[in-house]
């Protein structure tokens, strides 16, 4: 469901002269005739100058504030090498270091939770290395930000709360 006053951007297709690859531009935008006219070379918009830049700690420091603020216990990142997991080389997303207390193994001393873990994707299932290096978002190590429930609340409360992050906190 989108928020009042949403309006998502519509895209129109358009085959640049000599065939090839798709290009994409906003359907109000007027017609292009060259990447230039749309601010930047890859033929994208500028960026919104409403949305202010962030520097990676304070994205961090204010996911942890928010997610503390509503009840959350603040958990450090677990180690890349995970300890006493036989099915994992290295931690590879958010959720390795609560796998047990996901699986009902473990019990914590919280039932909410917020983390900014460490992680290394190198082979297997989430096989990204051979797309490391091609694209902007293709990275072997990471952080993941991850706010967590352990039984104490649910998809509609997480929604209400990244989108409050999102256009509140951080105000996009």
């Amino acid at each position: 469901m989108r928020a009042p006053g949403l309006q998502w951007p519509r895209f129109r297709t358009a085959r640049p002269a000599g065939g090839g690859g798709v290009a994409s531009a906003p359907a109000s935008a007027p017609a292009a005739t060259s990447a230039a006219e749309y601010g930047t070379v890859s033929g994208m918009p500028d960026r919104d100058q409403r949305i202010v830049a962030l520097s990676s700690d304070e994205i961090r420091r204010r996911f942890l504030a928010f997610f503390e603020a509503r009840g959350h216990t603040v958990v450090p990142s677990a180690s890349l090498v995970p300890a006493g997991d036989q099915t994992l080389l290295f931690t590879n997303s958010g959720m390795v270091q609560f796998k047990d207390v996901l699986t009902g193994r473990e019990t914590r001393s919280y039932r909410r939770a917020a983390d900014v873990q460490r992680c290394l994707r190198v082979a297997g299932k989430h096989n990204d290395f051979e797309e490391v290096g091609r694209t902007p978002r293709h990275h072997t190590f990471f952080e993941m930000l991850g706010n967590w429930s352990f039984g104490d609340y649910f998809k509609r409360e997480a929604i209400h709360w990244a989108w409050q992050l999102l256009t509140e906190e951080y105000g996009i």
